[in-house]
Formats: C-alpha cells, sequence, structure tokens
C-alpha cells in the first residue's frame, strides 16, 4: 500500500497517473481518492524488486522503489 499526497491548489487527479512497474511486467494498480489524497495499491504478480512511478500530464514525477 501507498499514498500520493498533492500541495498544489491547481491540482486535477484526472491528470494524475500511477504505474507500477516490476522486473517483467506492470501489475495493475488502484487508487482511492480522497480530496488531494490518493491511496494506492498493487499485488505483485513476480518476485523481485517494483518500482512505484507518479506521472502527471505523462511526466514522471516522482519514484520509489
Amino acid at each position: 500500500m501507498f499514498a500520493v499526497q498533492s500541495n498544489d491548489d491547481r491540482f486535477d487527479k484526472k491528470k494524475v497517473r500511477v504505474e507500477v512497474v516490476g522486473p517483467f511486467s506492470k501489475p495493475p494498480v488502484t487508487l482511492s481518492w480522497e480530496g488531494k489524497v490518493a491511496n494506492g495499491s498493487f499485488t505483485p504478480t513476480e518476485p523481485g524488486p517494483h518500482k512505484v512511478q507518479i506521472l502527471r500530464n505523462l511526466l514522471q514525477l516522482n519514484s520509489m522503489h
């Protein structure tokens, strides 16, 4: 589980996308928005490191390992 929060008052959640990248796949991500905070989760389908990528207008903002 992870959370994404916006500090921008002009933020549009429709322009935010979160992707998870595993060693050989991209498992589906579930996001649940409450105001400017999204709680996200995914179920890994393979062992190994997974990277969470946060995109706004298709530009990468941040990534977490």
